[in-house]
């Protein structure tokens, strides 16, 4: 009996500490989704952003801010409804990262294998 508990614990910690999975979340899974949810603030900061290289640019060919705007309806919803006094261009971005981090995993769900 204390052998087959030992076993099942070494099996359990192994199962844990493995490196592929983390708490049940494959690193795959997560890398992709964490992956998504940058590259969505980083693109949205370089298009809408007031500090942007490109602002300029995009100031007048508006054609991908727009198409940027329809793609963020739910954060800038949320925005509106939430009325943040202060912070609401931080808020802004952790939305858009949630709504792309989503995104990002369902992706990773069709891409990633399960080991």
């Amino acid at each position: 009996m204390v052998r087959f508990m030992a076993a099942r614990l070494r099996t359990e910690v192994v199962a844990i500490a493995g490196k592929h999975q983390v708490r049940g979340l494959s690193m795959c899974r997560a890398k992709t989704s964490l992956s998504f949810g940058l590259a969505a603030c980083l693109t949205s900061w370089l298009i809408v952003g007031e500090k942007s290289p490109l602002r300029l640019y995009f100031l007048y060919h508006v054609a991908i801010p727009n198409l940027w705007a329809r793609l963020h309806i739910i954060p800038y919803i949320m925005i509106v409804v939430l009325r943040p006094t202060m912070f609401a261009d931080g808020m802004q971005y952790f939305l858009i990262f949630m709504q792309w981090a989503v995104i990002g995993f369902v992706f990773a769900l069709l891409v990633c294998k399960r080991k």
